[in-house]
């Protein structure tokens, strides 16, 4: 027989420059440099990467798949990069193509993907890749996922860039830019301006720290981040202003490279609700600047562990602002233990420390053609939740009204098989109303779906009314929100 090469389809939710795409990048350039590996990229949506993404591989859509099902048909592995492509995933042609799904991701991004997509992640996949320990460790928890289906392999950063980066722009202009005096003490923090990377938790820091700070320096709280979430932007604008801190405060937006605002910050505050494993935290680390996070919040308390700086008690402002001055206050300790944390990422958290050990996970994986998934293709979502631990799931109220439904379906189900089709046509209609009661859209939605398809061979009028309320519903869903 012919010998198969292996090809591997990588499937990234969007190119935009966040965690999970951008160690995609880092992993395929690692590959397209040191492997022979035969390999295409998926981009669900696109963005600033997607040119840098062209360089390393071809560069496909689902719809390509979709009108060239054949095509499929040369992959031997499909490693999905994040939770997010559960549906997308699912709706390939891809037939017993085994799939790897890497988890960059904690509770808040399983709540807001939501039960349906995780049920097609768990379905589909054979293995699982964490990005952290913290991050095995909950998805274990909640899935119910065997501990030899899922491998830690921590997020990466290509460190010579980011000091090509943070040397590429001059320090005295970026300090005029955005009025950071030359003898400022700079925290900074980073992420997409929402609350779960909590930028309003780092205005209550620096109030905090301003009302412990005694010395004459003057203070400077960087956030670099985007805004996604405007009304949370005019909140904080407006506590910034009642608490005085207009001067101290800069709200930076997105920069295509931060490396030289981080460069010149004396301490990285990583006060994100939750995080899995961020990359900036890395960046600014290498940068040789102390780290300070939430103990709890996700991977930055296994980076601090190891030497790259201090967790404080889960949302106790009040520690990190006082972690924060040991280093603002000792400038010596300050530079040791920023240069302990530029040795931590040298050693354990580069490309080129840690892309290896992947490489050995994903080559054990197509080197295994016989994958299979935890669950069978045809599992129900009932079968698929009844192994989780609904009480700490994504969305247990859909779950529970699942199986509420399905309990009412098979007694209306029972009731027509023994020729009482009026009495299981009005229960299967009570199913609706009670999840109508619920007042949530999803589950409104599921349950419309569900009973048509179950009410259709007895009541094909009604079965219709039902499906053309859910069509409804699936339109109001997509329109735009009011301003």
């Amino acid at each position: 027989m012919p010998t198969v090469t292996p090809k591997v389809l990588f499937v990234s939710h969007e190119a935009t420059r966040t965690g999970a795409p951008m160690f995609l990048l880092h992993l395929t350039r690692w590959l397209r440099r040191h492997t022979s590996l035969d390999f295409e990229v998926l981009l669900a949506k696109g963005g600033p990467l997607e040119e840098e993404f062209a360089k390393v591989a071809a560069v496909r859509t689902q719809e390509h798949f979709k009108k060239n099902p054949e095509v499929l048909a040369a992959f031997s592995l499909i490693y999905s990069n994040t939770i997010c492509n559960g549906r997308l995933v699912d709706e390939l042609p891809r037939g017993l193509i085994p799939v790897v799904t890497h988890v960059h991701e904690l509770d808040y991004g399983y709540d807001s993907i939501g039960a349906h997509n995780m049920a097609a992640v768990i379905r589909q996949s054979s293995r699982f890749i964490a990005c952290a320990d913290a991050v095995a460790i909950r998805f274990r928890a909640i899935f119910n996922v065997p501990a030899d289906r899922i491998s830690v392999h921590h997020e990466l950063i290509d460190v010579t860039e980011v000091h090509v980066k943070a040397a590429s722009m001059d320090a005295a202009v970026i300090r005029a830019t955005y009025d950071l005096p030359a003898d400022a003490a700079i925290i900074t923090g980073c992420g997409t301006f929402d609350l779960r990377k909590a930028p309003d938790l780092f205005v209550q820091l620096a109030a905090r720290i301003r009302a412990l700070w005694t010395s004459a320096r003057p203070l400077r709280f960087v956030w670099i981040g985007r805004m996604t979430v405007p009304e949370l932007g005019k909140i904080l604008r407006h506590d910034i202003r009642r608490l005085g801190l207009q001067n101290e405060i800069k709200l930076i937006g997105e920069l295509p490279a931060p490396h030289a605002l981080l460069a010149l910050s004396d301490v990285f505050c990583l006060t994100s609700r939750e995080d899995p494993f961020p990359l900036a935290m890395l960046e600014a680390a290498a940068l040789g600047k102390p780290v300070v996070c939430f103990d709890g919040a996700g991977g930055g308390r296994e980076f601090c562990d190891a030497g790259g700086g201090v967790a404080v008690p889960l949302l106790d402002i009040d520690a990190m602002a006082r972690a924060c001055l040991v280093w603002l206050e000792d400038q010596d300790k300050q530079h040791i233990d920023g240069d302990r944390a530029a040795a931590v990422v040298k050693e354990r958290f580069t490309v080129e420390a840690g892309m290896p050990a992947l490489w050995v996970t994903l080559n054990g994986f197509i080197q295994t053609p016989e994958l299979a998934p935890l669950l069978a293709p045809t599992a129900t979502l009932v079968e698929v939740y009844a192994g989780w631990n609904l009480s700490e799931a994504p969305q247990s109220a859909s779950m529970s009204a699942l199986f509420e439904r399905t309990e009412t379906l098979k007694q209306a189900d029972l009731l027509a098989s023994t020729g009482r089709r009026a009495e299981a046509i009005k229960l299967m209609l009570h199913a609706v109303n009670v999840d109508l009661a619920r007042k949530d859209a999803q589950i409104l939605l599921d349950s419309l779906t569900e009973v048509a398809a179950r009410l259709a061979p007895l009541e094909p009028r009604q079965a219709a009314f039902l499906r053309e309320q859910a069509e409804a519903l699936i339109r109001q869903s997509r329109q735009p929100a009011a301003a």
